[in-house]
C-alpha cells in the first residue's frame, strides 16, 4: 500500500514536457529528477520528525519521488515495515491480538487515531512528521526545484539572468 502526498501540477506542464523532448530527449527525466530532489527536502525532515518509536522505525518508508505529474513524498508499507502507513496515518481500529474483545475497554491505541480525509497538504492535520515537514520545507523545496532546474537548462538556455 502506498499513498502519495505533493502538489501535482496543473496541465501546462504537459506541453513544457513536449516542449523539452523536442530540445533534449533527457530534458523530462532531468526535470523528474530536479522535482525529486526538492522532494528530498521535505522527506529527510520528516524522517527526522518520527516522534514514536513506531515512527522512528518506519521512517526509512517516506520517499521523495519526483515525476511528470510533480514532486510528491510517497509513504510505503514493505514486507519489512507494513505497520508504516498505520504509524503516520493512523488507524480507526485495532489489529491482530489487540482487537479480540476482551481488550475492547482497553484506552491504549496501537497506532494514531486516523486522520481522515479533511486536511490540506502542508496545513494542518494530515500524516504525522509528514504533513508538518510539508509546511516547514515549502520554500526551501521551492528553492530547491528551482535551483535544480536553472541548473538542468544552464547548458541550453545560459545562466538565469
Amino acid at each position: 500500500m502506498t499513498y502519495r502526498l505533493g502538489v501535482e501540477t496543473k496541465p501546462p506542464i504537459k506541453e513544457l514536457r513536449k516542449a523539452l523532448v523536442t530540445i533534449d530527449k533527457g530534458l523530462p527525466k532531468a526535470l523528474n529528477a530536479a522535482l525529486k530532489a526538492g522532494a528530498e527536502v521535505v522527506s529527510s525532515d520528516a524522517r527526522g520528525r518520527a516522534s514514536t518509536p513506531q515512527q522512528a522505525r518506519a521512517a526509512r518508508q517516506i520517499k521523495p519521488s519526483g515525476t511528470a505529474k510533480g514532486a510528491s513524498v510517497t509513504l510505503t508499507a514493505s514486507k519489512g515495515v507494513p505497520f508504516a502507513v498505520a504509524a503516520f496515518l493512523g488507524m480507526n481500529r485495532r489489529t491482530g491480538w489487540y482487537a479480540k474483545d476482551k481488550y475492547g475497554a482497553s484506552a491504549g491505541r496501537q497506532a494514531l487515531p486516523w486522520i481522515g480525509s479533511g486536511w490540506k497538504v502542508g496545513g494542518t492535520g494530515g500524516p504525522a512528521a509528514i504533513n508538518p515537514a510539508i509546511a516547514a520545507k515549502q520554500e526551501e523545496m521551492l528553492k530547491r526545484v528551482g535551483d535544480e532546474i536553472a541548473r538542468v537548462f544552464k547548458p541550453f538556455f545560459g545562466p538565469p539572468t
